[in-house]
């Protein structure tokens, strides 16, 4: 059991870590002395307004992207063609401890530019890795897909046959 004052102890030593490789990295030190959480909740809310802003924009998902892919190669991918202008145009899709998934949305601003970037662009290879590329369109985040509606109704309609 660690006492009160053992915890204090570490609990300092965690600001001062923080605080030190804020310094180390250029970040100001009233966002260093946030607490991850606040952190993490800036980040969610930059994130979102990001999104609001993207709502109605065609996009293309890519899949089968090397994990190690920048936006920046990803760029040079499509640089045929017109990305959106509003926000961040490339997206990469992290999984489970923020670990790229091979996964990206990328983003434009013209139907028609997305239609002829993807019959383009798909199976084409970026590195050693073969893309694919769908057509992929949103317009509101909290509509609840049909399939997983009713796969949602059938499990609990018949709880007993999927024990």
């Amino acid at each position: 059991m660690m006492s009160t004052l053992q915890k204090c102890e570490s609990l300092i030593g965690k600001a001062f870590n923080l605080v030190s490789t804020a310094n180390m990295r250029g970040t100001p030190l009233r966002e260093a002395h946030q607490t991850p959480a606040q952190n993490v909740r800036r980040f969610f809310s930059e994130y979102q307004h990001v999104q609001e802003e993207k709502v109605n924009l065609p996009r293309l998902k890519l899949r089968g992207l090397p994990f190690d892919a920048t936006e920046e190669e990803i760029k040079t991918f499509f640089k045929n063609f017109q990305l959106a202008k509003v926000g961040y145009p490339i997206h990469i899709i992290r999984g489970v401890k923020n670990k790229p998934t091979g996964q990206a949305h990328v983003y434009f601003d013209d139907e028609e530019e997305a239609r002829k970037a993807c019959e383009t662009l798909n199976r084409k290879f970026l590195r050693n890795r073969y893309i694919e590329i769908y057509t992929d369109y949103i317009f509101n985040h909290n509509l609840t897909l049909v399939k997983e509606h009713v796969t949602t109704l059938m499990r609990d309609r018949y709880r007993k046959d999927n024990l």
